[in-house]
């Protein structure tokens, strides 16, 4: 076999998760991307201070969410990233579970991610109930919306992808704790991602007010009022990985950094929900 067919081979064998929102979360074009997380990150008005071990970053489109994503991933562009972790819900009807990926590369324009395939396989070890799926991975945007800053960032690091469906805070404290486990020589170069949009509402009046309500308990650590924002989705999707990562052994103790928050209400239609985003850091 001759070289050219040789590599086509081996793409062939090669395991993608393919992108599926370009085009509509981001720029289909791999130059018209790559400007535009230039222009956020370069727009993000932020003090580069802070050395975060995690970070919550919103998942809508760039046009949406863009600059407050941009704030938290500005916030650790100075670091040493080797290892990239996103945790997302899942926004569809799948069985609840946490769902690792097949996948060996996680792509959108122009740019991959490897996949950790051998943390990926001890997580797999550390508890029976997960499982390697590509189906949830296929159909859910939370992880691929915050790949453009990651790829811009951090291109040669790995990622560990995880879906948290409909998962309980018990669970999700008992996954970070593997995490921690697995990581733990390299925990100082890993970045845990925490995928969520804040409050989601009728009124931007409501969604500020409940956004509000969720960063004053999130900076105090009150997990008992933040208990409270577990339930009723749309609103807060992630707020069971937060919840789980501030009482997990991943986090260092110390009270979370507000980067900037704003809601959708200049792009939504008069008859929309507002969607209300923010961004937080975790101190290391």
């Amino acid at each position: 076999m001759d070289n050219a067919n040789l590599f086509s081979s081996l793409n062939q064998r090669k395991k993608i998760r393919a992108p599926t929102v370009s085009g509509i979360f981001y720029p289909q074009s791999p130059e018209a991307l790559t400007e535009q997380i230039r222009i956020l990150l370069e727009s993000a008005a932020i003090e580069l201070s802070e050395r975060f071990s995690a970070i919550i970053c919103p998942h809508g489109s760039l046009e949406y969410s863009g600059d407050i994503a941009a704030l938290a991933w500005k916030s650790v562009s100075r670091m040493n990233i080797e290892t990239i972790v996103i945790i997302t819900p899942s926004h569809h009807c799948f069985e609840n579970g946490i769902f690792l990926p097949e996948s060996e590369y996680f792509t959108i324009p122009g740019c991959e991610l490897r996949v950790d395939k051998k943390s990926i396989k001890a997580l797999l070890h550390c508890n029976s109930a997960y499982v390697k799926d590509d189906l949830p991975h296929l159909e859910e945007h939370g992880i691929e919306a915050i790949l453009p800053f990651a790829t811009h960032l951090f291109p040669d690091s790995s990622l560990i992808p995880i879906i948290a469906a409909c998962s309980d805070v018990p669970s999700l404290i008992t996954l970070f704790n593997c995490l921690s486990d697995i990581l733990e020589d390299r925990l100082s170069r890993t970045l845990f991602v925490l995928s969520s949009n804040m409050a989601v509402s009728e009124t931007d009046e409501q969604t500020v007010q409940l956004t509000e309500q969720f960063r004053s308990a999130l900076l105090s650590r009150d997990i008992t009022t933040m208990e409270a924002f577990s339930h009723g989705e749309p609103s807060f999707c992630g707020a069971r990985i937060i919840q789980a990562y501030l009482q997990s052994s991943c986090s260092t103790g110390k009270a979370p950094v507000f980067l900037g928050s704003r809601t959708s209400k200049l792009m939504t239609e008069a008859d929309e929900p507002v969607v209300g985003y923010a961004s937080f850091g975790f101190p290391a």
